[in-house]
């Protein structure tokens, strides 16, 4: 319970750090329709990117971190929005964890797009092609359908550090998380636990 308290401070610190560097102090309003259901948010070299949630065209967008207007809108060719839920970054890479799971309970078709920063061209409207990390739960059973909000393996939550993405699960059922541990390197990976579950009395996201 420690390490979450730690890790969710060190989150809070960074998220205010960042948006402190932008001179944002208070919420902005995103300024385009276009962005309706903004649902996970990255602040890297200087610059605000979003993306929007479940059924939206598979792109992210560079915002104006004061006006909330988009700058850029980078169209990944391969992938479709299934369900995004978060976004981060390293060095040289942002990454789109499309692995919400919330409808169903059931699904098993988890990935991440790994988009490099150095194919990010300037331009309005570009496309680049994402490298695919494909994952899946090991100690998810997939069966019936447990229905909508009740499964402990839904995932709004995660950051990059040190070659390898770190996932929080929302877990529906007793709010309790599970932190999973991912490589970067593309490929396809059934994923344990990386410790205990942890009570932390609400969800994650």
């Amino acid at each position: 319970m420690n390490r979450i308290l730690v890790l969710a401070a060190a989150l809070s610190f960074y998220s205010i750090a960042g948006f402190a560097q932008t001179g944002l102090t208070h919420p902005v309003a995103l300024a385009t329709p276009t962005l309706n259901e903004s649902s996970g948010i990255i602040y890297t070299n200087g610059e605000l990117w979003t993306h929007n949630d479940s059924g939206n065209p598979p792109a992210i967008y560079k915002i104006d971190a004061t006006t909330g207007a988009i700058l850029q809108t980078v169209n990944i060719s391969n992938a479709t929005n299934v369900d995004w839920e978060d976004i981060t970054a390293d060095d040289d890479y942002i990454y789109v964890g499309d692995f919400g799971n919330n409808s169903t309970g059931v699904r098993a078709n988890l990935r991440v797009y790994k988009i490099a920063k150095a194919d990010i061209l300037p331009g309005a409207s570009v496309n680049v092609t994402a490298a695919v990390i494909n994952f899946s739960y090991s100690d998810q059973v997939i069966g019936a359908s447990p229905g909508s909000n009740n499964t402990a393996f839904d995932c709004e939550a995660f950051f990059a550090k040190d070659n390898v993405l770190h996932l929080f699960t929302k877990d529906w059922v007793d709010h309790h998380t599970r932190h999973y541990t991912l490589s970067t390197t593309p490929s396809t990976y059934s994923i344990s636990p990386a410790e205990p579950f942890f009570d932390v009395h609400g969800l994650v996201t």
